[in-house]
């Protein structure tokens, strides 16, 4: 996952730096620990602010690109919206 999308583990969790080939505008992909899933939908925008990125996590908006696993047999739904001009297929990551 890290070549294509940037999502790395790390201990209790995973850290998402999205990064889409310019190809795609929607990627979905669930990593599990355990009986624990981060579901990640990383979705394009060009209605955003030039190299900003959003992140929610269970419909909340999240401020940082470390995501902790939830509890066992518990999902969490994060969405991940990156912005991308035609004239830039690959967005940067920053945080809005």
């Amino acid at each position: 996952m890290h070549g294509i999308l940037r999502i790395d583990y790390v201990p209790g969790g995973i850290v998402v730096n999205p990064c889409l080939p310019a190809q795609r505008d929607h990627v979905e992909v669930t990593v599990r620990h355990g009986t624990a899933s981060i579901a990640v939908s990383i979705e394009t925008s060009d209605a955003m602010d030039d190299g900003a990125t959003a992140i929610t996590v269970d419909v909340q908006p999240f401020l940082d690109h470390e995501i902790t696993y939830p509890m066992m047999n518990a999902v969490k739904r994060v969405v991940v919206c990156v912005y991308r001009s035609a004239d830039d297929p690959i967005s940067p990551n920053e945080l809005i």
